[in-house]
Order: C-alpha cells, then sequence, then structure tokens
C-alpha cells in the first residue's frame, strides 16, 4: 500500500463482481501458473550462434531503447556495439576492469569526457580521499597565489571607499616609456657603386609560382 500511495492517493476498495479487469487478469495468471513451464524449450528457442569475426564491424549488435519523453521531436534511442571490440579478462574485479579499460582503450582513443555503465560492482568504488596530484607526485600542487608572500588581510570598508581608493589608484598609474632605437639604418657602401643587387622576400611560394 505504500509503494502505491507514491503514484496515487485514490485508493477505494471494489468488489470482484464489480472489478472486471481484476477478474480477467486473475483468472489469466491463475492458468498460467497451473501449466508446467518448460525452461529448457525457453532457452533453446533464445540460444543464438554467433560466427566469430576477424576485423572491426563485421559484426555489429544494434538494440532500440524504450520510449522516452519526446525530445526535439524524437522518442527513441537506437545503440549500436561491435562485436570485434572485446578484451577478455580473469576476473571481474573492480581492479581488473579499469586495468583494462585504461590499457586498452584510453591507450588507443584517449580519455572519454563521459562514461556510462549499468552500475555494478565493477564500476564503483570507494573514495580514495586523494587527488590525482597526490597519487601521482605525492603533494597536492600548488597554486599560483601560494606562492606570494601573506599579506595581513585588508581592514574592512565600505563600497564608497574601495571605489575612491581604486580610482586614485589608477589616476596614480604612467604609461611605461618605451625604449628609444636608433633611427640610422645600415646601408652597405658597395650600393652606391654595384650595378645590381639581389632581393631577398622571406615569404612562402604559392603552388606553381615562378622563383
Amino acid at each position: 500500500m505504500d509503494y502505491i500511495s507514491q503514484f496515487t492517493t485514490d485508493i477505494r476498495y471494489v468488489k470482484r463482481v464489480d472489478n472486471a479487469p481484476v477478474t480477467t487478469l486473475s483468472h489469466n495468471i491463475s492458468a498460467l501458473m497451473s501449466s508446467p513451464v518448460n525452461y529448457a524449450a525457453i532457452a533453446a528457442d533464445q540460444a543464438a550462434t554467433f560466427t566469430t569475426v576477424s576485423e572491426r564491424f563485421d559484426h555489429v549488435h544494434i538494440a532500440l531503447a524504450r520510449p522516452l519523453p519526446y525530445s526535439n521531436g524524437h522518442r527513441y534511442l537506437l545503440t549500436c556495439v561491435d562485436c570485434f571490440t572485446r578484451w577478455p579478462l580473469a576476473d571481474i574485479t573492480t581492479d581488473s576492469v579499469a586495468q583494462v579499460f585504461i590499457a586498452k582503450w584510453v591507450s588507443r582513443f584517449g580519455v572519454p569526457l563521459n562514461l556510462t555503465s549499468d552500475r555494478g560492482s565493477q564500476s564503483q568504488r570507494t573514495d580514495l580521499h586523494n587527488s590525482s596530484a597526490e597519487l601521482v607526485y605525492g603533494t597536492m600542487l600548488r597554486l599560483p597565489w601560494e606562492i606570494l608572500p601573506a599579506t595581513p588581510d585588508p581592514e574592512p570598508c565600505s563600497i564608497q571607499d574601495f571605489s575612491t581608493c581604486f580610482k586614485s589608484a589608477m589616476k596614480s598609474f604612467q604609461p611605461v616609456q618605451l625604449r628609444a632605437f636608433p633611427t640610422k639604418t645600415f646601408v652597405h657602401q658597395d650600393l652606391a657603386t654595384c650595378s645590381h643587387v639581389f632581393i631577398r622576400v622571406d615569404a612562402v611560394n604559392k603552388p606553381l609560382q615562378q622563383p
């Protein structure tokens, strides 16, 4: 009753003779439960033989997800799984699954942005209470602000006082004087008497462009 009350609060008693759907379903369930179930025949019907594939994407499994709420006019999901892409495991512990995933998948295709599993026990791991930096370097990474020496906290001030101090500090800034470079350009003395010169153009030539 507690489970039903989570979905509806209109719970009323209706006699069986006045409740045709319940009467019909109870008769059908009783008939099914009284008949023997041949589990061997069901297993034989569900058994399937797949040939061993030797290359990727030779055999792909596809399935349709159950109807979902509409999103941009779409309601179903088509999932495709390559039958060749698989890796054997000696056991199904969390460490074994993580090691194979890193060595076989991440090493080839990189770290995925999202990873979805069936929430099995192999996909659940306790918190190590350590960051990635602590596991690699044995210490936390030092942020830039931690390198600067500690300064005492300034006294609290109002927004008006902060605005006034900030404006006066910005007005005190002066532009940095640029370093003066010599304006005289070097010209070789032989250029005054030579008849020809070679001009060097530091640019990438276009395809089929004459030199």
